[in-house]
């Protein structure tokens, strides 16, 4: 008598695998609405059998047993290589699953920085298959999974980022997202999933900061803020992407610094834009504030059918510094981007 249509799907994957038979019986032949009927007609089979069976033949009961595992066994394993090949895939696109111990040696010290802006497959996965990460950090909201992780704030001012007990923390290296950008070098990036591998060698110093996209999201509200600390100039480049499933005519990005207009381009529906401006230093900050127009409520446009009430910009993808004198250069993506309300 189990709700079964509520019960079969992807959860089912990690909570109750017996269920797993059911639903590939349910996707390939009978379908999920007869599952019920299934279950009650195998259930009165095996009853009748257990009563009806001879004594001497009583040992073809665990046979049976054993038999259905067998069999069972096939379903189950074709779910868990779907999903695990599917949770990979989310977390890394490097070449190599430990792409960072290639890079640093699995006995390196490398320090994670969860930001909330990524998607949280990137730290799981890397954590798994990279023997190196050994301390975790976050900068908002703790990662699910009970990592054992450090709640880290950062001085506005100077950018250094310091532990629970206010000292600076120090580290070789540093792995986090490109919405977090660290004084140090990048030397090696899972560029698709938009995760930098820092060389760092020191106390930690956020050299700027993304405000406005929703946690564990590339989304914008109506406006996103990029300040970059000790600031002597060059430019940032943004890359902007909406969707279609909420707009239909052209978005429009627009930087200001201050009540100046740096900037502005046009979205369509469809389309992958970029935007570069000029960062204008003011003490010894820049900051620029994109403005998104028009903005929409998935919740609203689908008329419930998405129920997403969060108000909705647009994509921002990567953020991209170039010093004076430097040309725009090809920056990190600050994590996958998603359809309306996902």
């Amino acid at each position: 008598m189990l709700p079964f249509k509520s019960l079969i799907g992807l959860p089912a994957v990690s909570d109750t695998p017996s269920l797993l038979p059911l639903w590939s019986l349910a996707s390939s032949y009978v379908g999920i609405g007869n599952i019920r009927l299934v279950v009650i007609l195998a259930a009165a089979a095996a009853g009748i059998v257990f009563l009806v069976l001879p004594r001497r033949l009583v040992v073809l009961l665990p046979l049976l047993v054993f038999a259905y595992f067998v069999v069972s066994q096939k379903p189950m394993e074709a779910k868990y290589r779907q999903t695990s090949i599917l949770d990979l895939f989310a977390g890394i696109t490097a070449p190599h699953p430990d792409w960072i111990d290639r890079a640093v040696g699995r006995d390196a010290h490398v320090a994670v920085i969860w930001s909330g802006n990524t998607d949280r497959y990137s730290i799981w996965e890397n954590e798994f298959f990279n023997r190196s990460l050994r301390g975790f950090y976050y900068t908002q909201q703790p990662l699910a999974g009970d990592l054992p992780e450090t709640p880290l704030t950062t001085d506005r001012h100077s950018g250094l980022m310091r532990g629970p007990d206010g000292r600076p923390v120090r580290a070789s290296y540093v792995l986090t997202d490109g919405s977090v950008a660290l004084a140090g070098r990048v030397i090696r990036q899972d560029t698709r999933k938009g995760m930098l591998l820092y060389r760092v060698g020191g106390p930690l110093r956020q050299t700027s900061f993304v405000e406005g996209l929703y946690p564990q999201d590339t989304w914008s509200g109506p406006s996103v803020t990029y300040t970059r600390l000790a600031c002597r100039g060059g430019s940032v480049t943004v890359e902007l992407q909406s969707d279609p499933g909420l707009f239909t005519s052209p978005q429009t990005v627009t930087a200001f610094a201050g009540a100046r207009r740096l900037g502005r381009v046009r979205v369509g529906p469809r389309e992958i834009r970029t935007l570069t401006v000029p960062l204008r230093p003011s003490r010894g900050t820049c900051a620029v504030l994109f403005a998104v127009s028009p903005t929409a409520v998935p919740a609203v446009v689908t008329n419930g059918q998405n129920p997403d009430p969060r108000r909705l910009g647009i994509h921002f993808n990567l953020f991209s510094y170039s010093p004076p004198g430097h040309l725009a250069a090809p920056g990190s993506r600050a994590a996958k981007p998603r359809s309306a309300g996902s």
